[in-house]
């Protein structure tokens, strides 16, 4: 048996390694309960991927050295397993982040989190690393040495072939250049060309459906996007079943970016509208004259560290924050009968701080009289 060719990677990590890219490239449609601990969107998803390719890199060349037979010069040795640690690490640490709840560059910043996530990965990768070796052959035999010249015709086919690898790769990464040049193109232009928002927050009901939102967004003369076949990086909540999204230029005499709709299985159920960072002071005096600002706060902001502040309206409840230095401006608002039905069952304060949501609205304050039963219990 010849050792060279015995160097493909075994069968359990190479299932697990491709298993896991997939489930991270389709994260966004994979059954997962909305409250389990574990991040199906951003970095991990992001990364996990990688690890298919580097698992197919690694067995092609494996493969490789199975062909050559007795004139295999170590693909796999030389080359391939670099590739398949490679895919190893990127599993460990993808599934790392994942199960620590990391989804975004700031969750790195919570030591909490971090320290989990390297312990993580580091169990995930001593355990593939390990699975990953192959048993010493019996018995080893001598390999048939290769000329010079084959030996160079080999290495410069796989310097061809790691050469239009990264061709590919570069002509991918300027195709989303150019298409992302193209969409801030198209969205600064429909800006210039929208009219004024001049609505109040009351402007849009909970429960309304796609078909009456875009009609009513089309009266108004915009063009508004939906879409039904959402990532979860899309979802402002777990099991949101479709979005629409249209570019604004001005809202409520301020400079504005966009107003995005949510909806559930029961119609819109949250909205959000985006202002650049200086619109703040603007922004916050119109919500303080058309609603009533809460006299306590709804968190802090996880980019800034700053308070989250609350307005009360009649159909529903409006949060925002200053923006971070550069970043942009979110007023988010959820129907009234969406944060009854998120928060009633923690309103006691036994109760309170076991909220998954995080912190639990005292809805007494914001809306007096309002029905828990209904809420929690109307079908």
């Amino acid at each position: 048996m010849n050792p060279i060719t015995n160097n493909a990677p075994r069968l359990l990590p190479t299932l697990f390694l491709l298993g896991y890219s997939m489930a991270a490239l389709f994260a966004a449609r994979l059954p997962i309960p909305a409250g389990w601990p574990v991040a199906t969107q951003g970095l991990p998803p992001l990364i996990g991927p990688w690890a298919g390719y580097c698992a197919l890199v690694g067995l092609l060349c494996a493969l490789v050295d199975r062909v050559d037979g007795a004139h295999a010069v170590g693909a796999y040795r030389l080359f391939g397993r670099w590739f398949w640690l490679a895919g190893m690490l990127i599993v460990a640490v993808s599934a790392g982040l994942a199960l620590a709840r990391i989804a975004y560059a700031d969750d790195l910043f919570r030591p909490a989190r971090l320290a989990a996530a390297i312990i993580i990965a580091l169990t995930a990768f001593v355990v593939l690393a390990y699975l990953s070796q192959q048993r010493a052959p019996r018995r080893a035999t001598a390999t048939t040495s290769e000329s010079p010249r084959r030996q160079r015709t080999k290495a410069a086919l796989a310097i061809a072939l790691t050469a239009l690898a990264a061709f590919m790769l570069h002509q991918r990464y300027s195709e989303k250049v150019e298409r992302d040049r193209f969409y801030d193109q198209r969205d600064a232009d429909e800006r210039r060309a929208a009219a004024t928002w001049r609505h109040d927050i009351d402007f849009f009901r909970g429960g309304e459906t796609v078909a009456e939102l875009t009609a009513k967004m089309q009266r108004e003369g915009y063009v508004l996007r939906c879409y039904s076949d959402l990532r979860s990086e899309e979802r402002l909540q777990a099991d949101d079943r479709s979005n629409c999204w249209a570019n604004l230029g001005t809202a409520w005499d301020q400079p504005a970016l966009l107003i995005a709709f949510a909806f559930g299985d029961r119609g819109l159920r949250d909205y959000v509208l985006r202002f650049p960072e200086g619109s703040w002071r603007g922004v916050q005096a119109h919500l303080d004259r058309t609603g009533r600002r809460l006299d306590f706060t709804m968190g802090v902001d996880h980019e800034t560290g700053g308070p989250i502040f609350g307005w009360a309206f009649d159909s529903g409840l409006v949060m925002s924050a200053a923006p971070p230095r550069g970043g942009e401006i979110t007023v988010a608002w959820q129907a009234k009968e969406e944060v009854a039905k998120r928060h009633c069952p923690y309103q006691s304060p036994r109760r309170a701080g076991k909220n998954p949501n995080g912190v639990t609205v005292p809805l007494a304050r914001v809306w007096p009289g309002v029905d828990c039963d209904k809420a929690m219990y109307d079908d």
